[in-house]
């Protein structure tokens, strides 16, 4: 049954007229019991008018995350509602393959519709942008490097696991990153590549914050980038040099 019937073919108006009854899926019912105290009366379906309108939102939260990543299942675990003092709502979520890692959606009502935008994305899209920038890298500077961006915009249908490194990179200040660049620290002078690096990305409109770590071990064919970013508060001083700049529209 659609998510459509359930709200109209299915309700019942209870005696109390501000209440009426839906047929709620099992994770509707933990999400709105987690914002709600009345909890007995929610697991019954009986939703006052406001309830009602939270119920709405998760719905097409869902319907956008599922038209947004065909073939990938989530699983929603946390919402905070639009209310009056919230004008947006939130949602965290994961993919029923990887319940470790979460992301987030956002939910903004608008004048005659609800915008909702995620970070999924991010996930979709960062290998193939991270093998540009680090050829992009090899290309003008001459030396080998480990490549890790965070994509921390919430971005809506225009940002998709079908956007092209091109795209990304043509959005410019239009997306933020925050990077991380590891090389092994008898291959560089760090205050040189720092200069050609924020030139380098400057020009490319790759704008941004970034973070370079130089260290003898940090190109390690058995480490991917991402395990030495997940990995980078284990890094000792003594063991690796870190540095930081920013690149903006300087035009």
């Amino acid at each position: 049954m659609d998510q459509e019937n359930i709200l109209t073919e299915n309700t019942e108006i209870a005696e109390d007229a501000e209440i009426a009854t839906y047929v709620l899926t099992e994770e509707e019912e933990r999400l709105l019991c987690e914002v709600y105290v009345d909890e007995d009366r929610i697991r019954e379906g009986k939703l006052y008018g406001y309830q009602l309108e939270v119920l709405e939102e998760m719905r097409a939260a869902r319907e956008y995350i599922e038209k947004k990543y065909p073939g990938a299942a989530f699983a929603f675990t946390a919402y905070t509602p639009i209310t009056r003092a919230n004008s947006i709502g939130r949602i965290a979520f994961h993919t029923v393959d990887d319940p470790d890692k979460y992301y987030e959606m956002s939910l903004q009502k608008t004048e005659n519709d609800l915008m909702i935008k995620d970070n999924f994305y991010a996930e979709l899209v960062r290998e193939d942008y991270d093998r540009a920038v680090r050829n992009m890298i090899k290309d003008a500077l001459g030396i080998d490097c480990l490549v890790y961006t965070d994509f921390y915009d919430l971005k809506g249908m225009e940002v998709t696991g079908e956007t092209t490194t091109q795209e990304l990179i043509d959005m410019k200040d239009g997306l933020s990153r925050k990077g991380c660049l590891f090389f092994r620290s008898d291959d560089v002078d760090q205050i040189q590549v720092e200069a050609e690096l924020k030139h380098l990305f400057t020009s490319e409109g790759l704008y941004g914050s970034y973070t370079v770590f130089t260290g003898q071990e940090l190109i390690d064919h058995e480490k991917t980038a991402e395990e030495l970013y997940k990995g980078i508060s284990t890094f000792g001083k003594e063991e690796v040099t870190v540095n930081y700049f920013n690149c903006f529209d300087i035009q």
